[in-house]
């Protein structure tokens, strides 16, 4: 058992670590969370909460691979999103475009346009995730800006 937490420490993978056993649940979070209140924040979309939290010099938006960005682009927080692009350290591709993905199939319009304009964004991984799923969700506006920002391809496997 011992050597199976370990292995989930090693690759940072809080879900499977907290499915492992009720009783590590707390233990996980509390070693995986570096920055609960940036986290809570993002995930509720309290942007002057984040912008006071990124003044501090010990805070970086960047840890648990940009868990900030992918979760406040998940819940549309469009304001947090344009925050968080302007400290250098964020990543909107972490975690294979995790947040393009996220935010096209939940049909957040506005996010999918601030991602889309960085060029490290690419919403055609996962065989055109985005499009596929914003399709199949029935985000028009989501599938206008993929069509219209070009890269991502209608014809891909089960668009």
């Amino acid at each position: 058992m011992l050597a199976e937490v370990a292995s989930f420490f090693a690759v940072n993978d809080r879900a499977a670590f907290s499915c492992t056993c009720r009783r590590f649940c707390a233990m996980a979070h509390s070693v995986f969370d570096q920055a609960p209140a940036l986290m809570h924040a993002c995930q509720n979309g309290y942007t002057n909460v984040v912008r006071l939290l990124l003044t501090g010099p010990r805070l970086n938006p960047a840890i648990c691979t940009n868990f900030a960005i992918r979760t406040s682009s998940y819940y549309g927080h469009t304001d947090v999103v344009k925050l968080l692009f302007t400290d250098a350290r964020v990543d909107p591709s972490a975690e294979e475009n995790w947040a393009i993905r996220w935010s096209s199939e939940n049909g957040h319009t506005n996010v999918v346009k601030l991602l889309i304009a960085d060029a490290r964004v690419d919403p055609t991984v996962w065989d055109n995730y985005a499009i596929r799923w914003s399709s199949e969700r029935g985000h028009a506006d989501v599938v206008k800006l993929l069509l219209a920002d070009g890269r991502a391809d209608p014809t891909a496997d089960d668009s």
